[in-house]
């Protein structure tokens, strides 16, 4: 149980990283497909 704990201590950083990496990735994408939605409804 310890030495689980100790690997989940070490992975867990990269973990939370990776999720912030996706979710800043997920937010540009949708910000970047909202404003593509409003330019091709300006543009028809």
């Amino acid at each position: 149980m310890d030495k689980k704990f100790e690997i989940l201590m070490k992975v867990m950083p990269f973990l939370s990283g990776l999720f912030i990496l996706v979710g800043l990735i997920m937010a540009i994408l949708s910000v970047f497909d909202h404003n593509v939605q409003i330019f091709c409804f300006l543009n028809p």
